[in-house]
């Protein structure tokens, strides 16, 4: 399907699982990780086996918003 880089994808059970793999950023959001998302989730439109869709991160945090590290060098 998609080849990400940020993240590991994979279908089970009619669920696809995104699992955020940057444990050292504490799963931060970045514009990268945001194009890879909106890239996967185009293309789940036409997946007919994928029913729901279930984001996690890898280690102990689960993501929750956007790498501040990112934004202050994209509006600089």
């Amino acid at each position: 399907m998609l080849s990400a880089k940020t993240f590991r994808y994979e279908v089970r059970d009619h669920i696809a699982t995104i699992t955020l793999d940057r444990p050292d950023t504490l799963n931060s959001l970045t514009f990268a990780v945001y194009r890879e998302l909106t890239d996967l989730f185009r293309a789940l439109r036409d997946e007919k086996d994928v029913r729901a869709v279930l984001i996690t991160g890898a280690g102990r945090f689960v993501p929750v918003g956007a790498s501040m590290r990112s934004l202050v060098r994209c509006c600089r």
